[in-house]
């Protein structure tokens, strides 16, 4: 046994200790991570192979997508009184877009039985969620490449190719 190991004894207890989170990501870090989400419009989520069907992961991300949804038309209304008989060109871009989602999928992915299984669960319950209130603003849409075809490994990465990012 080598002198500069420490000595280990069955009663010592191993334990992982947990950071305060203030010292592994200060506030200003957390705002600037905040700010640079609410710039992104869209959200593409390609080739993701796996689901999250957990509930407590999706409910989070659904209120955040709705949160945006909420604060934009907020906006949107704020800058409709303010810029009230302004032209179209007037008004600008002040009110940003909310977040998108949109799932895209290939024969390769959806003929996995779980894969289709975690697919169509994930898309019922951020369809579903509050009332439908996501898929009644149009904030997800669903675009499944090659259908009818055979899935393989080509045809699977052609969709990087043939990604539609524009509705």
């Amino acid at each position: 046994m080598s002198k500069n190991l420490p000595s280990y004894e069955p009663s010592q207890r191993i334990a992982r200790m947990q950071s305060p989170s203030s010292s592994i990501l200060e506030q200003q870090s957390y705002q600037d991570i905040t700010n640079f989400f609410s710039t992104i419009q869209e959200m593409h989520w390609v080739d993701s192979h796996r689901f999250p069907t957990n509930p407590e992961v999706v409910e989070p991300w659904c209120r955040y997508l709705e949160r945006r949804y909420m604060e934009t038309k907020k906006r949107e209304r704020e800058t409709e009184t303010e810029h009230e008989g302004a032209t179209k060109e007037e008004k600008g871009h002040s009110a940003s877009l909310p977040l998108r989602l949109f799932l895209h999928g290939t024969p390769r992915q959806l003929n996995r039985s779980f894969v289709a299984k975690e697919h169509a669960s994930f898309l019922e319950q951020i369809t579903n969620y509050h009332d439908g209130v996501l898929a009644s603003q149009s904030l997800i849409s669903v675009r499944n490449y090659y259908e009818g075809h055979k899935g393989s490994i080509q045809i699977h990465f052609q969709v990087l190719k043939d990604l539609v990012v524009e509705e």
